[in-house]
């Protein structure tokens, strides 16, 4: 298996035929994906959050399909794919000596080739700024306006995944609040949330919800009210042991296979975690209290400092949206 791993990452072949058809696939999945409001706000929210930094790029574009050719792609795997830059996790029943011995077999001899690619730059701490703003600034506000049925996301920068008090701005993100208006008889939607992406150069925040164009204002003001009150007041006692208990119950179950101990581990080394973070999470999401969720929070989730990205109808929305700032428009 070490073998055929090894194959894979030192020496892919990037046939012609196959990258021509993986480059067609794309087109067409990169098309379908363009009629959905989530994806066009999400690119645009990418873009209002970090500017011109790498995070913004993760979405594929039909200008730049063109150039991944054969060639393209071996010469970017030279300077990307390098024993340096690599982590090999090993699990299971497999003693220390063994799993070392059969690494070296397969890649000791491997050997970078080129100029290696640099690392990535601090993301900004402020929309679409640079890293020296204070974090606490004004996020941008801009409505992309498609003929097709209200979508809202809420970013602003987040921290890195190794930051001091990461965990606690995530511990409500797996159970979002939802407003009084998305139940009952004034139902806005079926499906608002909210979830922290730390990465290793930085992350950012998002909340969102898909609505119907009518009611796009009161749920934007939802939001920003269940945000302000996540700084302004403590979280109850037994909302926060409750959320505490999930994630932390969530992370230990999701983490009770071979495969999915290996996938952390890859991840946590990706983010620029420790190898000791697995078995440290638990206990740090046990120890968050109301007075560090609440600091965090009126840091990192304050109004003002988010960017809005509204996709919808343009005459159904717009005059909703003059209660939260100066909205922008993005043509298709």
């Amino acid at each position: 298996m070490l073998a055929l791993l090894a194959e894979v990452a030192r020496t892919p072949s990037f046939a012609d035929d196959e990258v021509e058809l993986a480059r067609a696939n794309a087109a067409q999945e990169l098309k379908a994906a363009e009629a959905q409001p989530g994806f066009r706000a999400s690119r645009a929210l990418l873009k209002a959050v970090y500017g011109d930094h790498p995070y913004a790029r993760t979405q594929l574009d039909h200008a730049t399909l063109p150039a991944l050719t054969p060639a393209a792609l071996k010469q970017e795997h030279a300077r990307r794919f390098r024993p340096a830059h690599g982590l090999l996790v090993i699990t299971g029943r497999i003693d220390a000596a063994t799993a070392f011995a059969e690494a070296e077999r397969a890649f000791g001899d491997w050997q970078g080739q080129g100029e290696a690619v640099a690392d990535t730059a601090p993301a900004p701490r402020q929309a679409g700024g640079s890293a020296a703003h204070d974090p606490a600034a004004r996020g941008q506000r801009a409505v992309h306006v498609p003929d097709r049925p209200s979508g809202r996301r809420r970013h602003r920068p987040g921290l890195r995944a190794a930051a001091a008090g990461q965990h606690r701005a995530g511990q409500r993100h797996q159970q979002p609040p939802q407003p009084e208006p998305a139940r009952g008889k004034g139902l806005h939607t079926y499906g608002a949330g909210a979830r922290l992406a730390a990465l290793r150069a930085g992350g950012n925040l998002a909340a969102s919800a898909d609505v119907r164009n009518e009611v796009t204002g009161a749920s934007l003001k939802e939001f920003f009210r269940e945000f302000d009150r996540l700084g302004k007041e403590p979280v109850p006692a037994a909302e926060l042991e409750s959320t505490k208990r999930y994630v932390a119950g969530g992370y230990l179950i999701s983490n009770q296979l071979q495969a999915a101990v290996a996938g952390t581990l890859a991840n946590n080394w990706l983010a620029g975690l420790p190898a000791e973070f697995l078995g440290q999470y638990v206990g740090r999401i046990r120890a968050v209290d109301a007075a560090k969720l609440q600091a965090v929070a009126a840091r990192y989730y304050a109004p003002d400092a988010q960017s809005v990205i509204v996709v919808g109808d343009r005459d159904a929305v717009a005059p909703q949206l003059a209660p939260f700032g100066a909205f922008g428009v993005e043509e298709r």
